[in-house]
């Protein structure tokens, strides 16, 4: 491919990211105008989900993430497969550009986590709250929005599920846990649901994009 053959799909590459990105603020946008709503609904029916809490909590999914990711890679060592371990590589920085992110964003925005609130609390008032002196100072990343854990399996599942489409059901997996796992952030009242979609859409497009984006494509 010649040099204008690259100018213009770089071009259009630009172009193209542009609505995928204006859809995903909007989406967030408007899922934080039911975040109350929804913040109370789940505290209202909580008791029926204790079994899936349990199974997807906090420290269970980042946990079963990195026993995966870690005998992932002893494996891929241990058969001497460097595209294997290039994958690993490749999750570990969409893990760590998605938290830093995370970390920036959550500084910033100082959104309180719905299980912060006590019983029929004003959930509608979540912003600017977390802030030095309180809960956390500048770099704590300890603000509700975006979902850490969210960006963070999300960025490894779709470098999995990006890097072995083959068979199908590997998507599948991959993109159902990490569902699951974000939905538990909200049912365990962690995060408002729009926290976690912003978590998961983040996640997508920085191992998508940002990670395995600039790798040479393959020839159709």
């Amino acid at each position: 491919m010649g040099v204008s053959g690259k100018v213009s799909r770089r071009t259009y590459s630009r172009g193209h990211h542009l609505k995928p990105t204006l859809a995903l603020l909007g989406a967030t946008a408007l899922l934080t105008t039911v975040d109350a709503h929804d913040a109370k609904w789940v505290r209202n029916s909580l008791q029926p989900l204790h079994g899936f809490n349990n199974a997807f909590s906090g420290y269970n999914t980042a946990t079963a993430t990195e026993a995966f990711a870690s005998a992932f890679y002893i494996a891929a060592i241990a058969r001497r497969n460097a595209y294997d371990q290039q994958t690993f590589m490749l999750a570990g920085e969409a893990v760590i550009n998605a938290e830093i992110l995370t970390t920036v964003m959550k500084d910033v925005d100082g959104r309180e986590a719905p299980i912060s609130y006590p019983a029929n609390g004003n959930f509608t008032d979540s912003w600017f709250k977390v802030r030095m002196g309180k809960r956390s100072g500048w770099l704590g990343g300890l603000g509700s929005m975006p979902s850490g854990h969210e960006i963070a399996i999300m960025a490894v599942a779709t470098t999995f599920a990006e890097r072995y489409p083959h068979p199908a059901w590997h998507r599948w997996l991959a993109y159902g846990l990490a569902a699951a796992a974000g939905l538990s952030r909200v049912t365990l009242q962690s995060h408002f649901t729009s926290d976690t979609f912003a978590g998961a859409a983040l996640g997508y497009v920085i191992a998508r994009y940002l990670v395995l984006g600039r790798l040479p494509q393959p020839l159709n």
